[in-house]
């Protein structure tokens, strides 16, 4: 299919989708003026105002998605954006939480080896060791979080959160075929600012955080400081040892300097140190479910992560255009240990696994001002990580097992894009990335005692993986009126190869290893703000993905983890996304997406037989998944308000694997829950108090299931849960 054809038919079905609500919003326009200012340029000395009205009486969000701000409403890709506020609505503490708040976000349990596996419609991976990477790419204040690990973290002092859907191959680039993750946090400025909160909840969970900060010298320099605790108790027991299982502990600390020399200068300076701690278990469920919580394991799991670093972002105003430099270094800790066997027998019982890993990052960009009929944006990209693992797997009776890898990425790449705004409706962009990554690969298998013929040392040092793309993306957009925004879009999306880091290998054989993923999207969306006398806002978007060799992860003939190239695979699907206020004290909140994420050609060798996946669903692609959410708000008397929140989560039936088992998936899901809160009234400080309940029908299903030695482990979700929360701002 021709590019020019592809947007034409992008095109033509947005209008189909759009034409119901054209013609209402039409007569609603009628006066108002052609002209749409929907871009400002971003000074350095400015903070993106993320919470200001919106002429539909919702609140209206600035997002930085494509490297300048922009109205959420007239930025033309899929993105579902939260600015802190609305996360303390919906209870939101970490990425995990953004699953049931966002379409097609799909985000497993916490599994061994430092995993959440995380999907993006339909589109994500499970890495298996240091050699791979996710799908789906995290960033923390523009820098790429380089290990699935290292995403987990409290989100104190964040300003906003931004989930970008479908591949970003041209302005985020690597690892992102799936989409990106973006977290912003809060900057300080002149306005003091301190917060506190705590919760308080059953199974001894306790979290408390603060922030605090201003300005050291008016208009000059700014501090601010921000902390994080929080510690919960496992809902699981080992009956082996009476001990509980599936609890975790963190603690987060970060600070930010903010320069303001100049007008046109800025320079942000921020460092962080977390912990987290965690007790995961996977369930051996070779013999049916059981009891989620009921554990009879000889060794207990546990799960310590430390990740750090910092970062300095400067910005320069040359008045045309606006300079960004990022360089940031990071480093990252993963020690498990887990009962492999998932049994109180001694077989595979202590699983111990250690990775470490390093990376340093330099983003430059120099974009337009973003008030011209040409706007463009040209940078550069370097991205430089060492990541090491070692696993001892103890074979009871017969002999131990140690497998080691290194890994050493390095990453450049240089990208653009331009648009064109041809009047004050349609705009027209084109970007090209292109991206050239190495990696290195050492690998050593050893077995004590070594049996010829059947355990024997492995040493592997691979030959350097070279690989390179280049990535364009084509995007037309139309202000159909002044509420409705249409657009369509064809990208390509592109991760690299590597090898698996935990693979076994027979005799006289060396890791294999799996070529790189690309992905060529077809989207088209409608965005309308203002709808129905200014109380509705709805964006629906409609996508197809035609994907070549993707990464996926399958189980060898003795249960194992290896990664193989599926041939092709297609992705076709629907979001929306609706914020409507019918009257003024309530609010609806609704998402949802339909999927129909598929094999197109998928076979692979297993043992003496061959395996064909084809026409299968791919791992994490529900084909519905719904969130809805409604908040009705009343005043109380002096200054009080009193809200109240119920949440709903469903998930049609979900695979863990590539052969779509029924054991390794789980069925229809219906999650519950509820946060009542009185507040004072202010329009910012003050305080607030919330009772929450989460699944409160206490439905438990899977969130992840592995195969280990063949045998299927599974990741279960939290029980019903209930508590308090408090905050006071000023």
């Amino acid at each position: 299919m021709s590019i020019t054809k592809s947007v034409g038919t992008c095109l033509a079905l947005s209008w189909a989708l759009v034409a119901p609500f054209a013609a209402m919003a039409a007569d609603q326009a009628a006066g108002s003026p052609a002209k749409i200012d929907d871009q400002t340029a971003n000074p350095p000395a400015a903070q993106p105002d993320a919470q200001s009205p919106a002429s539909s009486g919702l609140e209206e969000i600035i997002v930085t998605a494509e490297r300048r701000e922009s109205k959420l409403q007239q930025t033309p890709l899929a993105v579902t954006a939260f600015t802190s506020n609305f996360m303390r609505e919906s209870g939101a503490s970490d990425v995990r939480d953004l699953a049931r708040l966002t379409p097609g976000l799909v985000i497993g349990g916490l599994v061994q080896l430092g995993t959440n596996p995380v999907s993006l419609r339909g589109i994500g991976s499970n890495p298996q060791g240091v050699g791979s990477d996710d799908s789906v790419a995290t960033y923390l204040d523009g820098v790429y979080l380089g290990r699935a690990y290292a995403s987990v973290f409290d989100l104190v002092d964040t300003q906003r959160i931004e989930v970008l859907r479908g591949p970003q191959g041209t302005l985020y680039g690597r690892n992102a075929t799936g989409g990106a993750i973006s977290i912003i946090t809060r900057k300080p400025s002149n306005e003091p600012y301190f917060a506190v909160d705590g919760r308080v909840a059953e199974r001894n969970e306790y979290r408390v955080r603060g922030v605090a900060s201003g300005a050291l010298v008016e208009d000059k320099i700014f501090a601010q400081l921000s902390a994080a605790y929080a510690t919960r108790d496992g809902y699981s027991r080992n009956a082996f040892d009476g001990k509980k299982l599936n609890g975790e502990r963190s603690k987060l600390v970060r600070g930010t300097m903010r320069f303001v020399p100049t007008d046109q200068l800025e320079i942000n300076v921020s460092g962080d140190y977390g912990t987290f701690h965690a007790s995961p278990q996977s369930k051996n469920i070779s013999a049916g479910d059981g009891d989620p919580d009921d554990f009879n394991v000889n060794v207990d799991g546990r799960d310590n992560r430390v990740n750090y670093g910092g970062n300095v972002t400067a910005d320069y105003d040359f008045g045309f255009a606006h300079l960004t430099s990022i360089t940031a270094y990071r480093r990252a800790k993963l020690t498990a240990q887990y009962d492999s066997d998932g049994t109180a027998a001694d077989i595979l019982s202590l699983v111990p696994n250690i990775e470490r890993q390093q990376q340093f990052s330099e983003e430059i960009r120099l974009a337009s001002n973003g008030r011209n009929t040409i706007d463009w944006l040209v940078g550069a990209y370097y991205y430089h990580e060492k990541a090491n693992s070692l696993v001892f797997i103890p074979f009871t009776g017969l002999t131990d097992l140690s497998l080691s890898a290194r890994n050493q990425t390095k990453s450049y790449a240089a990208f653009g894009q331009s648009t064109w705004h041809v009047d004050d409706r349609l705009s027209a962009t084109v970007g090209l990335r292109y991206s050239r990554e190495r990696k290195s690969f050492d690998f050593q298998q050893i077995w004590d005692p070594q049996v010829p013929g059947v355990f024997e040392t492995a040493v592997f040092n691979g030959l350097p993986i070279k690989e390179s793309s280049v990535t364009p993306k084509f995007v037309v957009d139309y202000k159909i009126t002044p509420k409705i925004f249409a657009y369509a879009s064809v990208s390509k999306g592109f991760k690299s190869g590597g090898y698996a880091g935990y693979n076994i290998v027979t005799p006289g054989d060396s890791p294999a290893p799996f070529k790189a993923e690309n992905l060529w999207a077809y989207e088209t969306g409608l965005k309308m703000d203002g709808l129905f006398n200014n109380t509705t806002r709805l964006n629906v978007s409609a996508f197809y993905y035609d994907y070549t060799d993707l990464q996926v992860r399958v189980f060898d003939a003795i249960g194992f983890a290896v990664i193989k190239n599926a041939g092709t695979a297609r992705v076709k699907g629907a979001e929306f996304e609706l914020t409507t206020r019918p009257v003024d004290p309530v609010t609806i909140f609704l998402n949802g997406t339909f999927l129909d994420a598929k094999y197109k050609s998928f076979s692979y060798s297993a043992g003496a037989g061959v395996v064909d996946n084809s026409g299968n669903s791919l791992a994490r692609s529900p084909k519905l998944k719904l969130g809805a959410a409604i908040q009705y708000t009343v005043p109380l008397t002096g200054d009080l308000d009193l809200a109240f929140r119920g949440d709903y989560d469903h998930s049609s039936r979900t695979y863990f694997d590539d052969e779509n088992t029924v054991t390794y998936s789980h069925g229809k899901t219906n999650e519950f829950g509820f946060r009542t809160t009185i507040k004072s009234g202010q329009t910012q400080g003050g305080w607030s108090v919330s009772a929450f309940g989460r699944n409160v029908t206490n439905q438990r299903y899977r969130t992840q299931v592995i195969n280990i030695t063949s045998a299927p482990q599974a990741v279960y979700n939290m029980p019903r849960t209930f508590g308090l929360e408090g905050r006071y701002e000023w």
